[in-house]
């Protein structure tokens, strides 16, 4: 109800607000309350509901003038609007088509209806463009979520409509109404229950305002836009009006063409009528006319071909040499269209030049000499990593022995053994010899084999058979498929394995199974195992930052592959000048510390006058800076430097050409996949670390340790290598681009010198990467394994193995992280079963030859094996054919019917092919002979012996030829249409039959164009393989010095320990009468079982105290008096533990120790280790402590 204003002033600036006081009512009610200002908090508290009330008390009676209908009362206002049939009614007034049928409360039984006439008021004010800042949502009213969203709702739309003239204004009622109490308490509770803020009923006829002027902003952009439209489209009339009149203008100029045209034919005619009236007057005289002429060209072409008869026989020599000249320029365009030019070969031109494709009796000889050498170094390389390895062994167990004072007849007996195999190893007669492969059998093999171990993959049963060929799948595989591979070693390199040596694997395993790189396949294979190391290297970095500190694996392998012999020629041929002028040059000091120049003319200038120098020795670097003679020949020594960094970086980049390929792929195979990771970084910064790589990697070490590879031989002095260390750290910023920091703060002044220097070596690492694919050029293909005549074969010990399974199968879900039936490798592992767990294997050394072979030729890729030697028999077949015939395409050639001289050139051929082939053999088997088994024996003894040599192998191509000469030319036709029909279904030729089978004829060209560049890659494998010998060579004669120093040692040690080793009987009268031991070896030489090296028995209680025993399973320590143990040993180094319950000796109770493995899990700082299958945990310290102190004191 309204009210009078009150009492109170009003609030300055704000109208209808007023400042609230005190209700003297309150007075008599509670004085306290009065006094403290609580009644400030209660009314400021009540004004936001009273304000609210006031509100939605306007908002109701200007819906009841709108709709002309009176609302329910403000205590149920809110709850009325909910079925939002008042709303929709006062969408009726403003927007009547946005409002359809409404719902009233007495025609319907659900209230979901009620939506729709919310929604009707909804679409209304969308409609009628009401800013979407003052909508509210349909739960906000239907729900009760927000009625102040509504009644603010209602405020904007009844200034929004007044705005547009078709409604009435509503009344400001706050200050004019009164409300009770409890209203005001109950309207608080709801709004404090909302947890909302209630909207600001007084902005929003600013916000109102802010939005028309939004829309007239709106109107006016419109209005410019329909001017600019306007103006466009006058535009575009006036242009097709003007192209109307200019096509008005071509239509006449078209008119005068006609009337031009129609004036020649006119005159046409007339000439017409004249020459035909002119002809009519010569057909009187034709005939006389024709016979004049005939006789006098007869007479002429006599005359002409009696003066050519004439020159012919004057010049018949010189014809014949222009004729050899024709014919040669043929046959070299021929081979030029097929080498050089960039044109489709032709049948008639590969006919030409198809015997390039034999192979020469130098041609064999050179790949069987080659193959030689290859298996010789290769063999070399084992022999002497072998000997590195026992070597080092050695080295640890003999610090082991004397350090444990334990015997050495283990491991002389070992040493020997090998030692003596590798002095018959070097004896071709002897490996020949079945009575020494039968001997070193049993001396170095003997014994039962164990169950697990691998060398009984030789026997020759099924199951071993079977074995066999997996571990050949197996490592084809790995060779092939360098993912798996590069995974592997990634995850070792991360540590992921405690039991595998990263170093240890790379050195033995990796290198052995890509041959030590010894050829183009196996080369090519290691550097395509380096690509997909770099790609998972990149995979796990972020930055590139992350991988200059890093250790990457691809960096540890390209390590070990540059110590080949072409790439120390290389660094010799590079570096060794530039070491030589500064070993040479005693006046070279390239010393840039200030304060160490200072003193070293300190003691020059004492040593040379003898008395002390009046300079302090103790100054700072800046002082001695300031010396006069300290800075001149500091100044002289930052110029030789800066010269001789210079000549070392001109030197490197006139190499390039020189520098091996395999180092220039891996920096580009490097750049690019920092470049894919990458894309956002510089390409400088890229190829910083691109050419850090090149220098730091590669040939920094050979500037740094010379000696190592074998790029001078003489010794360096500490001076001499402080001066290459200054050069190298000035190239190693050079690679980098960097400056000197405060760090080298006295190497500042060769900044600028440095910057110019890396301008050049960056233009030398981008050229660095500037090669071909592998496949180019070691022409390698997909097909390469299976078009050669040999298998690929490697040469690796049972241990090595072993080793590389149990690597593969523990990390095989990182490695292999497929479907089980779909991965190759997870294919093949299962096939083999579990990794072998024997220890100590006797034949863990023995050499296993592998021939590897493909796993899936036979299951999922034996259909395109048999395509490609499809492909590769009918590319012979056509060789043959073009022999007979020729044409225009191929498919002419093999429609063309066979006639009776075809055949019989056909057999001429054939007779002549087998000809020649029958004479090559003949010589192949001389040479067979001759060679002997030396040359083509296995590495390691054959445990079964051969009375005779066996045969030489089947030349190549011989059973073609054999199969060839047995078919008619006919016959081979249908063969050859039969071949390319299934060829071209399959897709295995590039071109089809349409085209006249062009691919076919392409692959042959291709044969022909590399057959040159095969020959010379032969060659320079064999020069670079002779090298490798040499240096290995030399390598073996260091060994075998070692070898003898290690000897004689071992023969030392072992007269000593002998001399000083206690007798049995000494031990027997040493145990005192009555004891637990007195009674447990006198029972032992009744039953006439004492061992040789002595038996110990103990109660586990007195071991417990003692603290040999940690814990055993089952039993706490106050039962430990019931069990016994019995060490006892009747072999140097193998102890026998036997436990006992109550004297009776437990099932399982027993087990084996070897002094060995004791040692080597004290030696790797084990502290305790488990017995019997885990239940006896004992200290693997005080162990070998107790089995020196009873066995060996």
């Amino acid at each position: 109800m309204l009210v009078d204003p009150p009492d109170s002033p009003s609030v300055m600036g704000m109208k209808g607000r007023h400042r609230l006081q005190k209700d003297a009512s309150h007075v008599d009610r509670d004085s306290i309350f009065m006094r403290n200002g609580r009644w400030c908090d209660f009314e400021r508290k009540n004004l936001a509901a009273y304000e609210y009330l006031c509100h939605v008390s306007e908002a109701k009676e200007w819906i009841e003038a709108c709709i002309s209908e009176e609302l329910p009362e403000i205590d149920t206002l809110e709850d009325s609007l909910r079925n939002g049939v008042g709303l929709a009614k006062l969408a009726r007034t403003f927007c009547p088509e946005a409002v359809g049928k409404i719902y009233q409360q007495d025609s319907v039984k659900r209230s979901f209806k009620y939506t729709d006439n919310i929604n009707f008021f909804l679409q209304a004010i969308r409609q009628v463009k009401l800013p979407r800042l003052f909508h509210f949502e349909l739960t906000d009213l239907y729900d009760r979520k927000n009625m102040p969203r509504v009644i603010y709702c209602v405020h904007a739309l009844s200034h929004f409509l007044v705005k547009m003239g078709i409604a009435p204004g509503m009344k400001d009622l706050v200050g004019h109404l009164e409300f009770s109490e409890a209203q005001l308490r109950q309207t608080q509770a709801e709004l404090d229950n909302l947890g909302l803020n209630v909207p600001s009923f007084h902005q929003k006829e600013r916000i109102a305002r802010e939005q028309e002027a939004a829309v007239l902003e709106r109107r006016k952009r419109l209005e410019s836009e329909r001017a600019e439209l306007e103006r466009r489209i006058v535009g575009v009339q006036a242009l097709i009006r003007g192209r109307l009149a200019r096509k008005l203008y071509a239509d006449m100029r078209g008119w005068i063409a006609a009337i031009t045209r129609f004036q020649a034919l006119c005159r046409g005619y007339i000439v017409r009528e004249e020459y035909g009236s002119r002809l009519s007057s010569w057909k009187t005289v034709e005939m006389g006319v024709k016979k004049i002429q005939a006789l006098s060209r007869g007479y002429l072409v006599r005359q002409r071909l009696k003066e050519r008869r004439t020159h012919l026989k004057r010049n018949v020599n010189v014809i014949v040499k222009l004729q050899n000249m024709y014919r040669a320029k043929l046959a070299g365009k021929a081979y030029r269209t097929l080498t050089v030019e960039d044109m489709p070969p032709t049948p008639k031109v590969v006919q030409s030049c198809a015997s390039i494709l034999e192979d020469t009796d130098q041609d064999i000889e050179e790949e069987l000499d080659l193959e030689r050498h290859r298996q010789l170094a290769v063999r070399q390389i084992r022999e002497n990593q072998q000997t590195t390895r026992i070597l080092e062994q050695l080295d640890i167990k003999i610090a082991l022995l004397v350090r444990n004072r334990i015997s050495l007849e283990e491991v002389v007996r070992q040493t020997s053994r090998h030692f003596r195999f590798l002095d018959e190893m070097r004896k071709p007669s002897t490996i020949a010899s079945p009575s020494f492969r039968n001997s070193y059998s049993s001396l170095a093999l003997s014994g039962v084999v164990p169950a697990n171990s691998l060398y009984s993959l030789k026997n020759l049963d099924k199951e071993s058979r079977k074995r066999l060929d997996g571990y050949q799948h197996l490592f084809y595989l790995l060779q092939t498929q360098p993912t798996y591979l590069a995974r592997l070693l990634f995850l070792l390199n991360q540590g992921g394995s405690k039991d595998i040596s990263i170093s240890k694997l790379i050195e033995t395993i990796v290198l052995t199974l890509f041959g030590f790189a010894q050829n183009a396949r196996e080369e090519y294979l290691l550097l395509k195992l380096l690509c997909s190391a770099i790609k998972i290297e990149m995979d796990s970095i972020s930055n590139i930052q992350e991988f200059l500190r890093g250790n990457p694996i691809f960096i540890k392998l390209a390590v070990h592959y540059n110590r080949g012999a072409k790439e120390r020629k290389y660094l010799r041929d590079l570096l060794q000048p530039l070491i030589k002028k500064v070993l040479d040059d005693p006046e070279i000091d390239l010393e840039s510390d200030p304060l160490v120049i200072y003193r070293s003319l300190i003691r020059e200038e004492e040593s040379r006058t003898g008395e002390k120098s009046r300079r302090q020795y103790d100054v700072t670097r800046e002082v001695a800076l300031n010396d006069f003679e300290t800075r001149t020949t500091f100044i002289k020594h930052l110029r030789q430097l800066r010269t001789l960094a210079e000549e070392f970086v001109d030197a490197i980049l006139k190499s390039l050409d020189d520098m091996p390929y395999g180092m220039r792929y891996i920096a580009r195979e490097l750049r690019r996949a920092l470049t894919t990771k990458f894309p956002d970084e510089p390409e400088q910064q890229v190829m910083k670390v691109v050419g850090h790589l090149v220098y730091y990697r590669y040939i920094n070490p050979a500037i740094i340790a010379p000696e190592m590879f074998d790029v001078i031989e003489t010794t360096i002095t500490p001076l001499q290598r402080k001066n290459l260390g200054e050069i190298a750290k000035i190239l190693n910023q050079v690679s980098v681009g960097m400056k000197f920091n405060e760090d080298n703060m006295f190497l500042s002044p060769l900044n600028n010198h440095i910057g110019y220097l890396w301008g050049r070596f960056l233009t030398y690492a981008y050229e660095v990467t500037d090669v071909v694919d592998p496949e180019v050029k070691f022409q390698i293909d997909e097909f390469t394994d299976l078009a050669t005549l040999h298998k690929p074969s490697i040469c690796m010990t049972i241990s090595e193995i072993q080793t590389m399974h149990q690597a593969l199968e523990t990390n095989l879900d990182y490695i292999a992280p497929a479907i089980p039936e779909q991965d190759p490798l997870r294919v093949v592992l299962q096939d083999l079963g579990k990794a072998p767990r024997t220890r100590s294997d006797p034949y863990s050394h023995y050499e296993l030859q592998l021939e590897l072979a493909d796993r899936f030729a036979d299951d999922t890729a034996e259909r395109a094996a048999k395509l490609h030697r499809l492909f590769l028999e009918t590319k012979r077949k056509w060789l043959t054919i073009l022999r007979v015939q020729s044409g225009p395409s191929l498919l002419e050639i093999l429609e063309r019917p066979v006639t009776a001289e075809d055949e019989s050139r056909w057999r001429a051929s054939i007779q002549l092919e087998i000809a020649k082939m029958e004479e090559r053999k003949q010589r192949h088997l001389a040479q067979w002979q001759q060679h002997g088994m030396s040359g083509r024996s296995s590495p390691t003894p054959s445990v079964s012996s051969q009375k005779q040599p066996p045969p030489p192998p089947a030349l190549a191509g011989e059973k073609v030829v054999r199969e060839l000469a047995s078919l008619t030319f006919s016959e081979l036709k249908r063969q050859v249409a039969k071949s390319m029909r299934m060829l071209e279904t399959e897709r295995w030729v590039e071109r089809t039959r349409n085209d006249g089978y062009q691919g076919m004829l392409n692959a042959i060209a291709r044969d022909i164009r590399t057959k040159a560049q095969r020959r010379d890659r032969r060659r320079v494998e064999m020069r670079r393989i002779r090298t490798t010998l040499l240096n290995l060579k030399e390598k073996s004669e260091y060994l075998e010095s070692q070898r003898r120093a290690y000897e004689e040692y071992l023969a030392s040690c072992t007269r000593r320990l002998a001399k000083d080793a206690p007798s049995s009987q000494r031990k027997m009268h040493s145990v005192l009468p009555f004891t637990r031991q007195y009674f447990h070896l006198r029972d032992l030489q009744r039953a006439g079982r004492v061992p040789r090296f002595g038996s110990y028995k103990y109660s586990a209680e007195k071991l417990y105290y003692k603290g040999v025993i940690i814990s055993v399973d089952g039993y706490p320590p106050r039962q430990l008096d019931k069990i016994s143990l019995t060490i006892s040993s009747d072999e140097a180094g193998v102890f026998d533990v036997q436990v006992s319950l109550l004297g009776v000796k437990m099932p399982g109770g027993g087990c084996v120790l070897h002094m060995q493995d004791l040692l080597q899990l004290q030696y790797d700082n084990v502290q305790t280790m488990t017995l019997y299958e885990g239940s006896v945990v004992v200290n693997t310290y005080l162990l070998v402590y107790l089995i020196n102190k009873k066995f060996y004191s």
